[in-house]
């Protein structure tokens, strides 16, 4: 144990692997790289020597203590900010992404980024959805499923309101369409 070292490459691979954090971070960022490849691992290099070791641990002087201590909690700080930052960002996403579903708004460009979304979710959350019987790709599909069935019920009124009324033109499709579209409330 005491013959380790660690560079500042070998040191963020043993972080990124680690179980406690790699279950709670959804992207790897640049920024998250430098807080923890170069902050935390020059604040952690005491001797100033580019390698992680107990000779660390023995340079460490009564003196800096405290002021070392603060300094860590502060990138660890950091660190736990970009994390929620990642949550909020994609709490925010779903959230619109639900709201546009509701107002039978979801597009193509909204699915794909769900699903993206979904698969780069942190192992914990798949873990939570599992533990709960939520099964996302499932509620995405069921959204696709609406919004096509949705679709072709538009058509088929303006179809059935072309055939009960001959006279029925291309504004006033669109209109029936919309009117439709407006007034629905099975969702």
């Amino acid at each position: 144990m005491f013959d380790k070292e660690f560079t500042n490459e070998i040191f963020f691979d043993y972080f990124r692997e680690d179980k406690n954090i790699s279950q709670l971070i959804m992207k790897w960022t640049p920024e998250l790289i430098e807080l923890i490849k170069i902050k935390l691992f020059q604040q952690l290099d005491i001797n100033r020597d580019e390698k992680f070791s107990i000779d660390d641990y023995f340079d460490i002087k009564k003196s800096n203590v405290n002021q070392l201590q603060k300094s860590i909690l502060e990138i660890l700080e950091e660190i736990r900010q970009t994390i929620l930052l990642q949550y909020n960002e994609l709490s925010e996403t779903m959230k619109k992404i639900i709201q546009q579903s509701e107002n039978h708004e979801l597009n193509d460009n909204d699915e794909e980024i769900l699903e993206t979304m979904i698969e780069n979710l942190p192992d914990l959350v798949k873990e939570r959805f599992e533990q709960n019987n939520i099964n996302v790709i499932e509620v995405l599909n069921k959204i696709k499923s609406k919004k096509s069935k949705r679709s072709s019920t538009n058509k088929q009124r303006v179809k059935d309101n072309k055939q009960s009324n001959p006279t029925v033109n291309q504004d006033q499709e669109e209109e029936i369409t919309t009117e439709n579209e407006l007034y629905r409330d099975d969702l």
